[in-house]
């Protein structure tokens, strides 16, 4: 399991961009696509060789992603600097879709690993659906729906 974000709060976002700007429960209650999106994939997990991924994502990848190892989370890495089996969804040199205009400040900020945000956003707009976003992405993994 993923440490806590904050130990001992029975949270794990806040309205910062630590937390990606999360805006709150109220936000969620004005948003209305995001109830249909919750419903839609309620109890479905996303799985790598049978056991949860880590969902690594980014604002803007600069147009493609970027392989974690070994500066970007080492944690991710072997004693040699080389993804771990288990990690390798997150292999980077993903394209995002032609045609995105790319903002500079949001790739300085980002890491680039996993799923580009604006990437993804761009696949949503043209139709595609959640999973096939998230298997173009992440390479070799299932979404499994458990209840």
């Amino acid at each position: 399991t993923q440490d806590k974000k904050y130990p001992g709060a029975p949270f794990d976002l806040i309205n910062l961009s630590y937390s990606q700007v999360y805006r709150g429960y109220n936000y969620e209650l004005r948003s209305n696509g995001l109830p249909t999106v919750v419903d839609a994939t309620r109890g479905q997990i996303v799985t790598f060789n049978g056991k949860p991924i880590v969902g690594a994502y980014s604002s803007d990848s600069g147009g493609i992603t970027k392989n974690p190892c070994p500066s970007i989370f080492p944690k991710y890495c072997d004693a040699s600097g080389a993804l771990k089996p288990e990690f390798t969804y997150l292999k980077g040199g993903i394209a995002d879709p032609p045609g995105i205009v790319h903002n500079n400040a949001k790739i300085a900020a980002s890491h680039g690993v996993g799923i580009s945000a604006i990437g993804a956003r761009a696949m949503i707009d043209q139709g595609k659906a959640f999973a096939e976003v998230i298997k173009y992405y992440f390479p070799g993994i299932d979404i499994q729906k458990l209840y």
